[in-house]
């Protein structure tokens, strides 16, 4: 997906690995729908996530992007709906869904929006949004103001604890009579935990495939600090994550995530 220099972008790895616009970094479990992004000051769009319980925890399950009066639910596989209705479309053309234009390329698929809003998913476990730089913003992506000491605040104070954290998740759950019944709200004890991977064979994709990647990605657009949280993230999907589609690795995954923050939210390869 081709995307203006001029825009940041917010990345949601596995099962809740958050990047923000302003490039703040922090992890959850919940399950529930939760506003990832929208847009603060008119609220002309929302990118929302559902998370529901899987094998191995908590798993992105539908993606939903909405723009002024169009609603467009995606559910794993690229599967769109338009009130219902299966959206029918090809690889590599561009099909349109009221405000909304779709296409898939490269087995990722870009939601373009009015005003240089982009969404790219890919149909597995990672989405991406992509917004104009300046545009304020609402939702767990943080708020866009180029400061990522003010992304997850109480007031003015940064959250600092992982209930405080919890807290802040759950703000932006979607609180309706559909939803609540369904929600598992976030706590400090479904926060991610320190862990030690005890399955042999994934303990060795761990070790190998992540390893790769961090060496990979030392001579990106990447520093040190944000190096190691791509790496844990990928360590901990490599062993609690589900089992990756179409006989990719976990590692892959989050590699590709990783090439398409960089190419485009305005960051160069060094």
């Amino acid at each position: 997906a081709v995307v203006s220099t001029q825009s940041r972008g917010c990345t949601m790895l596995g099962g809740g690995n958050v990047i923000t616009f302003d490039d703040w970094r922090y992890e959850f479990e919940g399950e529930c729908s939760y506003v990832l992004a929208m847009d603060c000051d008119f609220a002309s769009w929302f990118v929302y996530v559902r998370f529901s319980e899987c094998e191995t925890g908590r798993c992105l399950d539908t993606l939903t992007v909405i723009d002024g009066t169009t609603q467009l639910p995606v559910v794993r596989g690229w599967a769109m709906s338009d009130y219902g209705q299966k959206v029918e479309y090809r690889e590599g053309e561009t099909v349109r869904i009221g405000g909304i234009s779709a296409k898939l390329k490269n087995e990722q698929l870009t939601l373009a929006m009015r005003g240089g809003v982009k969404v790219v998913y890919d149909g597995y476990s990672v989405v991406h949004v992509f917004v104009p730089k300046g545009s304020m913003t609402c939702g767990i992506c943080g708020n866009n103001d180029g400061d990522s000491s003010n992304d997850v605040v109480q007031g003015r104070r940064r959250y600092q604890t992982e209930q405080e954290m919890a807290n802040f998740v759950d703000s932006w759950r979607i609180r309706s009579p559909s939803h609540e019944t369904r929600c598992v709200p976030v706590t400090e004890k479904t926060l991610r935990p320190s862990y030690t991977c005890t399955d042999d064979s994934l303990r060795r994709e761990e070790s190998v495939d992540c390893r790769k990647l961090y060496t990979v990605l030392e001579n990106t657009c990447f520093d040190t600090r944000q190096l190691r949280f791509l790496f844990d993230s990928c360590r901990y999907d490599a062993c609690y994550g589900e089992e990756p589609l179409q006989g990719y690795s976990r590692a892959c995954y989050t590699g590709r995530a990783m090439a398409t923050l960089c190419v485009n939210s305005s960051l160069l390869f060094i």
